[in-house]
């Protein structure tokens, strides 16, 4: 991940009362742009739902099914009356009053609530969670939509829950995309300035350490700034427990009063199915 100087910079100066920490400004700077390394985002054109630090991501599908005759318990009555609320007649006409017309059994294709279609992006993420996806709702939760120019319609929707936008396949294996995504334990959820994902850091915190080598030792001096190491020469601290050294992972948090300073470690990992 690379950093503006300038960003850096700015960052830099409106700690420096507390902190010259180089991993606060990184960290500051990626929860304020909302790059947070490996998050999971929910695809354009679904609907978010992002709360106790899970994030779910659904669509709103509609389906819709024509107004026919005869109804199954009247096959006499096969004439379509598209007055008002359609109804279907007898075939032999007299005093028989008519009965209203029967939804189809068979939908047709879904559409995107609020559009005329479903987008391709839509339809491949309906389709990496099942076919059951692309089903209608029960057909209780179908109503009539009356046309007074024309035929009826039913329509009923359906709410279909999806994964995270380019989500490795063996994250979804035995979860359901419906709980959503959320942190694994150790991890804390940040955002930044996007509602539509959720990223995952954990932040890890070290004294400074002075090492042996040959039976030399140093001493660990604590000072306003950059605590050091004193021995036959003058070094930096280690992260405690890190005998090779800090690598590039860690980074010194040095303190502006004289405390001892900490050495902090950034990580992140990407949401785990639920």
């Amino acid at each position: 991940m690379k950093f503006s100087s300038i960003a850096i910079a700015c960052l830099t100066l409106a700690g420096a009362a507390v902190s010259t920490s180089a991993w606060a400004d990184k960290a500051s700077l990626l929860r304020a742009t909302g790059n947070v390394p490996e998050r999971a985002e929910c695809p354009a054109n679904t609907e978010v739902n992002r709360s106790g630090g899970v994030l779910k991501c659904s669509v709103t599908l509609v389906f819709e099914r024509g107004s026919i005759c005869p109804p199954a318990n009247k096959p006499n009555y096969v004439t379509i009356q598209m007055a008002g609320a359609d109804k279907c007649l007898p075939a032999v006409t007299g005093d028989v009053v008519s009965v209203p017309s029967a939804m189809n059994p068979v939908a047709g294709p879904p559409k995107l609530k609020g559009q005329s279609g479903l987008p391709g992006d839509i339809m491949g993420y309906l389709t990496a969670v099942g076919p059951a996806a692309l089903l209608g709702p029960e057909e209780g939760r179908y109503q009539r939509v009356v046309n007074p120019g024309g035929a009826d319609i039913f329509v009923g929707e359906k709410i279909v829950h999806l994964w995270p936008a380019s989500y490795p396949v063996h994250y979804t294996l035995g979860k359901n995309p419906a709980n959503g995504v959320s942190c694994p334990n150790g991890y804390t959820d940040v955002t930044g300035r996007s509602q539509d994902s959720l990223g995952c850091e954990r932040i890890e915190k070290k004294k400074p350490m002075c090492q042996n080598v040959n039976g030399i030792g140093w001493r660990l001096e604590v000072k306003r700034g950059e605590d050091r190491c004193q021995g036959p020469t003058e070094g930096p601290t280690k992260p405690e427990g890190e005998h090779a050294g800090p690598g590039n992972d860690w980074d010194l948090d040095t303190d502006a009063v004289g405390n001892e300073d900490r050495w902090v470690r950034v990580s992140y990992t990407r949401p785990v199915g639920r």
